[in-house]
């Protein structure tokens, strides 16, 4: 059963420490270094969810998870966690909102993708990417694209749909 977060419930999410995470054997580990993007960066990933018999979602720190790095390197991402965790999300920090070409394989995998970004402390955006019925659903909660950003977005968002019609 997928869970999509509001822009309301993911923009109140706490952190949290995540107890028996780990990430799928086969994944790379995080790089700092910009994947297909020259000037695209992964400062961090967590996963949004709840424990079981939680009523309220949080954000759990995950160090190892880079979603930029597993959805290169792998056709999907598989997210092992503590029995009874409830994912909802992934959640990750990038230089830009904007989705990467790989980023698809998050919600084709059953997680929704929120990137945010930040100028210092202040969180300037927030993206969401998903998967319902088919298609693939892109936006932005808060901040605003370039034309330019908005027109690679929109790319992006065909080529990703185009890969579940053919």
């Amino acid at each position: 059963m997928k869970h999509f977060l509001t822009a309301a419930a993911a923009a109140s999410l706490t952190f949290a420490a995540m107890p028996a995470l780990a990430q799928d054997d086969a994944a790379a580990p995080m790089s700092t270094a910009p994947a297909a993007e020259a000037e695209l960066v992964e400062m961090s990933c967590a996963i949004v969810g709840k424990e079981a018999g939680a009523e309220k979602s949080n954000v759990y720190a995950a160090p190892d998870l880079s979603v930029l790095a597993m959805t290169r390197d792998h056709d999907g991402l598989k997210l092992d966690t503590a029995e009874g965790f409830e994912t909802e999300g992934i959640l990750c920090e990038r230089n830009s909102i904007v989705p990467a070409p790989d980023d698809y394989k998050a919600p084709k995998s059953g997680y929704p993708l929120y990137v945010e970004t930040y100028d210092g402390e202040e969180k300037t955006g927030v993206s969401k990417l998903v998967l319902e019925d088919g298609v693939y659903g892109y936006e932005v909660l808060l901040g605003e694209l370039t034309d330019a950003e908005r027109a690679t977005a929109d790319a992006r968002i065909a080529a990703y749909n185009a890969q579940t019609e053919g």
